[in-house]
């Protein structure tokens, strides 16, 4: 199953990548900024029992088909960013 996460914050970086810990087939779907951020230091999750870092699939919105680029979207990102999320 491939998944798509949509606000790769610290909600959508968690479960994203706790999802992408487990082996989903995990894409965050980010801006210019966000991916240059997780090419160099990939997903980074930390908590007060461990700190894990992982590499992560990246898609730039303006590379995104309109479908079949995922099974299974989780949307994390601010009420007023709704407006603009594509359609999986």
């Amino acid at each position: 199953m491939k998944i798509l996460v949509l606000g790769a914050g610290g909600t959508g970086g968690y479960f994203g990548g706790r999802l992408a810990q487990s082996g989903a087939d995990v894409t965050f779907l980010v801006r210019d900024k966000r991916a240059t951020q997780f090419a160099a230091d990939g997903v980074v999750i930390e908590t007060t029992r461990e700190r894990i870092v992982l590499q992560v699939n990246t898609v730039l919105a303006a590379n995104v088909k309109p479908r079949g680029i995922c099974d299974w979207c989780l949307f994390s990102f601010q009420t007023l960013s709704n407006t603009r999320s594509p359609t999986c």
